[in-house]
């Protein structure tokens, strides 16, 4: 037996990343529609990720990327409900909490989705209802950097993978 929830849970998913060099094995409790838990799978045990109940969290390539829906404030820094934040997932479990923001929202902005790909997140945002795209890459400083994708204007856009594990076409 990995998890079992209660009848009072919406639902419970089991989830598996396989990566080039790692396997993140995630569970994620259903408490209601908008609220959940994030367990990870970490020498054998479930490891609950210490996150709010209503962030939207996964796993790629080792990056533990975390969804706001509302304000958090972890270890003294503030971040805005709206923004997407990432860690790795070995320095999150051992106390870190220094997130790098790859997205805060604008007055006009939104974050429609995210991709992640072999060294690239592609954001794809709203900006005043048309899509926009940009390019996050993480330098070997571990620092992130910024390109605007050039991508028609007054379009709806959406991103797929080609291969995100050997590639970063989309």
């Amino acid at each position: 037996l990995v998890y079992e929830t209660s009848e009072e849970d919406l639902a419970v998913e089991a989830s598996v990343v396989h990566e080039k060099d790692s396997r993140v094995e995630m569970i994620s409790r259903a408490i209601t529609f908008w609220r959940s838990e994030a367990f990870v799978v970490k020498d054998g045990r479930l490891v609950k990720l210490g996150l709010p109940e209503s962030v939207v969290a996964s796993v790629t390539a080792g990056v533990l990327y975390v969804r706001l829906r509302e304000e958090w404030t972890p270890a003294g820094t503030q971040y805005k409900a709206g923004s997407l934040l990432a860690l790795d997932l070995d320095e999150f479990l051992g106390g870190k909490r220094d997130f790098a923001v790859l997205f805060t929202p604008g007055p006009r902005v939104f974050l429609e989705s995210f991709l992640p790909l072999k060294s690239v997140v592609i954001l794809d945002l709203l900006d005043n209802v048309s899509s926009r795209l940009v390019e996050m890459r993480r330098g070997a400083d571990g620092r992130w950097s910024r390109r605007e994708v050039d991508a028609p204007r007054l379009a709806n856009l959406n991103v797929a993978a080609y291969d995100r594990r050997e590639s970063d076409e989309y």
